[in-house]
């Protein structure tokens, strides 16, 4: 039966699911923007954390159990839309089309360069390309110098604009102007705040960039906790990468990953996306051998598609 695991932050894969199944993994917030049933397998932190976008299931539930609350889900779809809109809402600013422009013209504002060179730095990440892509693009359409590039080479050029995805891979002795962009929405709940909380302390909270863009209300609140002295750096903006979410969500699209991965188009496609395994850092994650298994049977039974969509090799 259809069952397959990936490591591909491709967009087209979420784009495609009926109904994701996720813990404590801010693609939870991505998928809202769809509008479409969320499932989370919900430890005692994934219940007190998150907002009720959906059924939260203890782990230790049996399959047949979790398959009951598909069928459910499917068939009530409308169940949790209200609080999927509040939480979308709340996550990502609205409209999300249109984000990537905004990033553009807020860099030129904030910045007050005049005819930059722009980079975005992905660092070799698949991941972080994916945020980046969308911006890089709507800066050709600009017709703004650009360059994407896995590390920008030593310069001292203060007419150049950095973007990077995680704040390590902004070059610390470049002359320029330096903006951080959310490589995931912040959410509530999907971060341990503590542990982001001391690592921005040690680093004297980056000093060296000028701008934190976040994606919404959400990840404004937490960078600006985060931040702590150097607060006022920080703006909503949006989030380029569901601009990118919106355009792959077509019948095409889903015929092609149906293809892809092998799938049965007639049967509704069921991702399971978690954060990783249960750890200090990932307090909600759900990861293992024995969800795998459980939703292994689940595909068994000939009714679903089943992709994990897996962060752990």
């Amino acid at each position: 039966m259809p069952f397959k695991i990936i490591h591909s932050p491709d967009e087209k894969y979420l784009a495609a699911t009926d109904l994701l199944i996720g813990d404590m993994s801010d693609i939870n917030y991505e998928f809202l923007i769809f509008n479409r049933p969320i499932i989370l397998l919900a430890n005692k932190w994934v219940k007190k954390n998150w907002p009720d976008i959906g059924y939260k299931l203890d782990e230790e539930n049996s399959d047949e159990f979790l398959e009951k609350k598909i069928k459910l889900s499917l068939t009530k779809k409308n169940e949790f839309e209200n609080q999927r809109k509040i939480a979308l809402s709340k996550t990502i600013e609205l409209p999300v089309e249109g984000s990537s422009l905004r990033f553009i013209e807020k860099s030129l504002e904030f910045s007050e360069i005049k005819n930059p060179v722009i980079y975005f730095i992905h660092g070799n990440s698949d991941v972080k390309k994916t945020n980046l892509i969308p911006l890089f693009e709507e800066a050709q359409k600009q017709n703004l110098k650009t360059i994407l590039c896995a590390y920008p080479p030593i310069s001292k050029r203060n007419h150049h604009i950095y973007f990077g995805a995680h704040y390590e891979d902004l070059p610390l002795s470049n002359v320029g102007f330096k903006i951080h962009i959310d490589h995931a929405p912040k959410g509530i709940g999907a971060a341990n705040l503590q542990i982001s909380e001391n690592s921005y302390k040690k680093k004297k909270y980056f000093p060296w960039i000028n701008l934190h863009i976040t994606a919404g209300e959400s990840g404004y609140q937490r960078t600006k906790r985060q931040l702590g002295p150097l607060s006022n750096r920080t703006i909503i903006g949006g989030y380029p990468k569901g601009e990118f979410l919106k355009k792959m969500n077509t019948k095409e699209n889903r015929k092609d990953v149906c293809k892809i991965l092998d799938f049965d188009i007639n049967l509704p496609i069921i991702t399971y996306a978690s954060a990783g395994p249960l750890s200090i850092a990932k307090p909600g994650g759900s990861y293992s051998k024995r969800n795998i298994e459980m939703l292994k049977k689940i595909s068994d039974r000939g009714n679903y598609n089943i992709l994990i969509k897996n962060k752990t090799k």
